[in-house]
């Protein structure tokens, strides 16, 4: 019973596999079909009086059922359990290949060179580009100069000096308001 069940169970899962099976395995299924058929028939006409058979055939049939499809659970849950586990030890031994290339990679001589030319030329990129901010600068500032346009750090200067000059005028002016009122 538990065999039919499964078989059943799989024919409406993978239909194709019904055309995969040989004649004489699909007549004799037809037949066992057949006999269960007419064992049903006569089991409903007999139904008044094996009530209590029926009920009891019906429950031991849903149990292994039931039974049966918890089995396929945890067949299912095991094989996801190895899928995940060989997955990972894939992954594992994936990343290993990986770093191992790089370091094979790393050990030819053109590319230690490469790398060190690289470098050797950002170097010098930088050191040019340094000397190019200085020139530009050098010429602003001559430039600013020649056109007689005071630079940030001469207008800075420039301010500071107006600001003493302002608290001397408001300290001259203070004294004077206060001779004032004393005149008056």
């Amino acid at each position: 019973m538990t065999q039919r069940v499964y078989n059943a169970l799989r024919r409406k899962l993978d239909p194709q596999e019904e055309a995969s099976k040989p004649k004489e395995a699909l007549q004799s299924e037809i037949t066992e079909r057949n006999q269960n058929h007419i064992l049903g028939l006569h089991q409903e006409r007999t139904k008044g009086r094996h009530m209590t058979a029926t009920a009891s055939l019906l429950d031991e049939g849903l149990d292994r059922v039931q039974t049966a499809w918890k089995s396929m659970e945890k067949e299912v849950q095991k094989v996801q359990k190895q899928f995940e586990d060989r997955s990972a030890d894939l992954n594992k031994r994936a990343e290993k290949q990986i770093k191992q290339l790089q370091k094979d990679f790393e050990a030819y001589p053109g590319i230690k060179r490469a790398r060190s030319l690289g470098d050797d030329i950002k170097k010098e990129i930088d050191g040019r580009m340094n000397w190019v901010s200085e020139q530009v600068e050098t010429s602003v500032t001559n430039l600013l100069a020649g056109m007689q346009i005071a630079s940030r750090s001469e207008i800075n200067k420039l301010d500071r000096k107006l600001n003493r000059i302002n608290r001397r005028l408001k300290a001259i002016d203070k004294a004077m308001n206060e001779k004032a009122e004393k005149t008056e």
